[in-house]
């Protein structure tokens, strides 16, 4: 349930590297620091994709910054994210360090080599539903479709991109980019 306890820090996170790149203050940097320690002490799978989006979310928010508050909400959003990961160092760095004594690699080739699971980019619109498992290739027993409610979803975040308000622009723009780097993460191509 390592996962559920990351997917609950990850908007704590989030808000935290806006308001840091908002204000650029030393009180926001800590909650930066504090939301990244915890979502590597929550679980380490689930930060390897979540700090880069928190990451890239709060670079994103410095870089529509006024002009001259640029580099301070750069500098509060790395150096937050900086001092997380060193507050949780004591739980990363001997899981690394040591990570050559364990079985982990043996198991992650055989069992858990992602790569034969990333789909066909028809597979996304492949309306066939089953319970099967994921199988190498195209013909999975299970359904990835993208769904239409999914599509709606993502037409009207492109509408409210293009003629919404300015600052609700910025901000759906950015969360396009990241469903569509997301989708293609999990492509063959992205192999």
């Amino acid at each position: 349930y390592a996962e559920l306890l990351a997917l609950g820090v990850l908007p704590f996170l989030l808000l935290a590297v806006r308001t840091a790149a908002r204000r650029g203050t030393y009180a926001s940097t800590a909650w930066v620091a504090l939301a990244c320690a915890l979502m590597l002490l929550a679980h380490n799978s689930s930060a390897v994709f979540c700090l880069p989006l928190a990451a890239a979310y709060g670079f994103w928010h410095a870089w529509t910054a006024q002009e001259g508050r640029r580099s301070a909400a750069v500098a509060a959003v790395a150096g937050g994210l900086t001092t997380g990961l060193w507050l949780s160092a004591f739980y990363w760095v001997p899981s690394l360090l040591e990570r050559g004594d364990t079985l982990i690699l043996e198991t992650f080739r055989i069992r858990h080599d992602p790569v034969p699971h990333l789909l066909w980019i028809a597979q996304l619109a492949k309306t066939d539903w089953g319970f099967g498992g994921s199988w190498p290739g195209p013909d999975d027993g299970m359904s990835f479709q993208i769904g239409w409610v999914h599509i709606a979803a993502l037409l009207g975040g492109a509408a409210l991109a293009a003629i919404g308000p300015v600052s609700a622009r910025r901000e759906t723009r950015f969360w396009l980019m990241a469903v569509a780097a997301a989708a293609f993460l999990t492509l063959n191509t992205s192999e």
